[in-house]
């Protein structure tokens, strides 16, 4: 399945197995733990499904003190 992911301010086209949030995140290595997504511009838990063709956007999440 194809989809298109932007991540780190950098987007592309990946193809990918992976069928949820999470099964992508791991295959990308990134922590589920430091990151919000959102799938066609909705923010989803890590184990909602994706589609061919959705767009993908991993947002780090920052904190402070």
């Amino acid at each position: 399945m194809k989809l298109k992911v932007a991540w780190m301010n950098e987007g592309k086209e990946i193809e990918t197995k992976a069928t949820t949030i999470s099964g992508i995140l791991k295959e990308l290595k990134i922590n589920p733990e430091i990151v919000l997504v959102s799938v066609n511009n909705e923010i989803v838990p890590d184990e909602s499904e994706v589609k061919e063709n959705d767009f993908v956007e991993i947002l780090k999440v920052v904190s402070g003190g």
